[in-house]
């Protein structure tokens, strides 16, 4: 179903427009259209050109809250939030969300074929405030393609991914959107990573710190970001940069390919004020364990985790050749040469899943 709640001005709230992206502006168009003539109706999702098997909702209805963007002018960031049966910690997420001390934003939810009461909680909050959207897909398209489908949706200057189970301190867009502003070398900006366990309570786990500000050389990025932690894929990155950069669902270690691709074109600074909880969401697992999850929550179909692994650390090598450098020529011809060179140590670093057997 594709439902439209009433609003301010019929659409308004709802709209899913701005870019042309494969996977939401046919449906999008012809949501605002039919919005447009029949604010309030509910229609059959038949009637719109849905593609790949997804439906598309967008519920809202405006309030006079003091963070409510006063117009459908494009918000400065875009929150992305991938999700799949994520009831049990959903509300407080949003919650932890719609309470930033900033708030010009919009907040895009992307549902991948929940079967929990994900869908009607995320339509409470999409009914009482303009700035969430939502996206249902109606037939699984794999944890990867959701990330994508989202990116491509963004419209503000700025990204920021958020997981289905995780929290934010209440500055955290603010701080990190800050730094950014501050310094046009810097690409990604993130926060301060703390463990949570289900009940909310830390945990206490010691991760490095990988801060590449003021690293003038991409080749030390690069190096830095192949051993380092993640955590910048949920921190602030310049939309248009992520984009071009953000791997397709193919691979399975998309975020250490989209980070190395990120290291080569700048810099990624750690906002320590800005924290991030991360929710151990799961019991603890084995790496097996582990990499047969990736099978099928990441990709639509079921694939060759060993196949996905070569083809990400091909693929890290091929950025290593074709990324653009700065500089004169006889500099990018030797700092290509040693990224090259450094590249191949991701099949050190991918050693024991190139091996992987199912």
């Amino acid at each position: 179903m594709f439902a439209l709640l009433p609003g301010a001005s019929g659409a308004q709230g709802g709209e899913l427009t701005d870019k042309s992206v494969d996977c939401v502006a046919p449906v999008a168009a012809a949501a605002v259209g039919v919005a447009q003539q029949l604010p309030g109706h509910v229609l059959e999702a038949d009637s719109l050109p849905v593609r790949g098997g997804a439906t598309y909702l967008a519920v809202s209805e405006f309030n006079k809250s003091p963070k409510r963007l006063a117009s459908m002018a494009d918000p400065s960031i875009s929150i992305l939030m991938p999700i799949h049966n994520e009831e049990a910690w959903l509300r407080k997420r949003i919650h932890s969300i719609l309470e930033q001390d900033y708030g010009d934003y919009e907040l895009v939810i992307g549902d991948n074929e929940s079967d929990d009461a994900t869908a009607e909680i995320v339509k409470e909050f999409a009914a009482i405030d303009g700035r969430v959207k939502y996206i249902r897909h109606e037939n699984n398209i794999g944890a990867n393609a959701n990330f994508r489908c989202l990116l491509d949706l963004a419209r503000g200057d700025y990204v920021v991914f958020a997981g289905g189970h995780d929290m934010w301190s209440t500055n955290y867009i603010r701080l990190l959107k800050e730094r950014l502003d501050s310094n046009s070398k810097v690409y990604i900006s993130f926060g301060s990573g703390v463990r949570i366990d289900f009940d909310d309570n830390p945990i206490q786990k010691k991760r490095g710190i990988y801060c590449t500000e003021g690293v003038g050389s991409p080749l030390r990025r690069f190096n830095v970001y192949m051993w380092a932690d993640q955590n910048p894929i949920y921190g602030m990155m310049r939309r248009l940069y992520a984009q071009k950069t953000w791997p397709d669902e193919k691979y399975v270690a998309g975020g250490q390919l989209f980070l190395q691709r990120m290291a080569i074109l700048g810099q990624f600074s750690y906002v320590s004020d800005a924290i991030f909880y991360r929710r151990e969401n799961r019991e603890q697992e084995s790496r097996k364990q582990r990499l047969r999850r990736y099978k099928t929550s990441l990709f639509k179909n079921e694939i060759g985790i060993r196949k996905s692994f070569w083809l990400t650390a091909l693929a890290i090598v091929h950025a290593a050749g074709t990324y653009p450098l700065s500089g004169r020529r006889l500099r990018r011809v030797r700092l290509r040469f040693q990224l090259l060179v450094s590249s191949l140590t991701v099949f050190i670093r991918f050693w024991p899943n190139l091996w992987f057997r199912s």
